[in-house]
């Protein structure tokens, strides 16, 4: 900034000397001169912002969405997966009465888009077949998607 304003302020110097230095009949032509000259001074930075790469942190912001995005997904399939554990497994408290710890896949589609339940792990000490039709038929999937064992 002070190199700009040195340089604003000494083509304003030399076009007054030289105004001041050139003969009557030549003042009109030096005065177009040396207001180019002013001009060309004045609009430099505005020549150099042509270089600029003005929006290169919009792409930066894009990719922080995209990542964002990614990890909100990720976070509300932990958290899906978490509520289907828990209520297969109060579900399997009330109905079977017995104990069971169950883990849950969510199922995707190639953009992160949540479809629903793909798989079901059902550790319990009762190996019933119940469970696995009851837990099919609540979540949606294959019987064969739940894996009932101990």
């Amino acid at each position: 900034m002070r190199a700009y304003i040195i340089m604003v302020v000494g083509a304003a110097v030399m076009s007054a000397f030289a105004d001041l230095l050139a003969p009557e009949n030549w003042r009109k032509y030096v005065k177009i001169a040396t207001g180019l000259v002013i001009l060309a001074v004045l609009l430099t930075p505005l020549i150099r912002l042509k270089d600029a790469n003005l929006f290169s942190d919009f792409s930066a912001q894009t990719q922080s969405a995209e990542e964002y995005e990614k990890q909100y997904t990720s976070g509300v399939e932990k958290q899906l997966e978490e509520n289907v554990e828990k209520d297969a497994a109060e579900r399997i408290a009330a109905e079977f009465d017995t104990d069971a710890r169950v883990s849950a896949e969510i199922d995707t589609t190639s953009d992160g888009k949540i479809k629903g339940v793909r798989r079901l792990y059902v550790h319990t000490a009762k190996n019933e077949l119940g469970i696995q039709r009851r837990l099919a038929e609540v979540y949606g999937v294959e019987e064969s998607e739940v894996i009932v064992g101990r």
